[in-house]
């Protein structure tokens, strides 16, 4: 499947999605997701994504979610199907450094050519935000010209507008309101499950999304584009809302400090030309070095 011809959407939570109630949710979501045509073939925890997806493999899937270790849990899941192209990738996190929960979706963008496309498309991530109880979410065609790339969650920036986000309380709050959020010159504004869905364009792959990107650059001038990645954005501080994250953080008697470098915050890494999720890395260095 060409990289142009995908639709990318992105769920970001403050809450933990780990626990067997949140599991068994989601598999009933794949399995009538826009008409059960996105139903995975397999699944798995890492790569590559072999073991058969159905019913029977519930229970594993469940106990492959919900694992602890050393108190904390790390846990990715991969659900892939071939025909039309669809993967779906869940990341759990639950430690001593707080964090957020992410679940990310690739689809074959030629499946939302018809004219109900967009409409399908935007049920598809509002079932996730809905789920997740999200605070952030975000949509686009891999075709999109405005195609920014920081390798961080959104807890130190925003990488971008995309053609359809979805801001939940906490940025609502950042970008000064609800009502502010809404006037800014969007295609169209709705609010949602506490939040704002907002689309930039009338479809993922409009020339305003495919062949400039003015269009997404002004609404994030609208907004401050202090929130969002710059071209040197490991040096620059971004404004960030303030995130409830007690869900993902583990009952320690002190939470670890960001600035305190035993305690790292999960790295997703991600294919720098795609965005396509490829693992999350968690450095855990002893708490007492080896001796010499």
């Amino acid at each position: 499947m060409a990289e142009s011809n995908k639709i990318r959407i992105d769920v970001w939570t403050e809450h933990f999605l780990g626990t067997k109630t949140k599991c068994e949710e989601l598999l009933g979501l794949v399995e009538r997701m826009d008409g059960a045509q996105w139903l995975p073939e397999r699944w798995s925890n890492c790569e590559p994504v072999r073991s058969i997806f159905g019913q029977d493999a519930y229970p594993l899937i469940c106990s492959e979610w919900t694992q602890e270790r050393g108190g904390r849990v790390s846990n990715e899941m991969f659900f892939r199907k071939k025909k039309p192209f669809g993967e779906i990738w869940v990341s759990t996190w639950r430690g001593r450094v707080p964090s957020l929960n992410r679940v990310s979706l690739s689809l074959d963008a030629k499946a939302f050519a018809t004219g109900d496309g967009v409409k399908r498309l935007e049920a598809i991530v509002l079932s996730f935000i809905d789920w997740s109880q999200a605070i952030y979410a975000t949509a686009w065609h891999t075709k999109q010209a405005h195609c920014r790339v920081a390798q961080m969650t959104p807890l130190k920036r925003l990488e971008r507008l995309d053609w359809l986000t979805f801001f939940g309380r906490p940025y609502l709050e950042l970008f000064g309101g609800e009502a502010r959020v809404l006037s800014v010159p969007w295609f169209s504004a709705q609010q949602v499950f506490g939040g704002a869905l907002l689309t930039a364009a009338a479809c993922p792959d409009s020339p305003q999304m495919v062949e400039s990107d003015q269009t997404l650059l002004d609404l994030e001038q609208y907004l401050g584009d202090d929130a969002f990645a710059r071209d040197f954005y490991l040096q620059e501080t971004c404004r960030v809302p303030s995130f409830d994250l007690s869900e993902t953080t583990t009952g320690q008697s002190e939470v670890a400090k960001e600035n305190d470098p035993r305690f790292l915050e999960p790295i997703f890494i991600s294919d720098p030309k795609t965005n396509e999720p490829l693992a999350v890395a968690v450095l855990t260095p002893p708490d007492h070095p080896p001796e010499s």
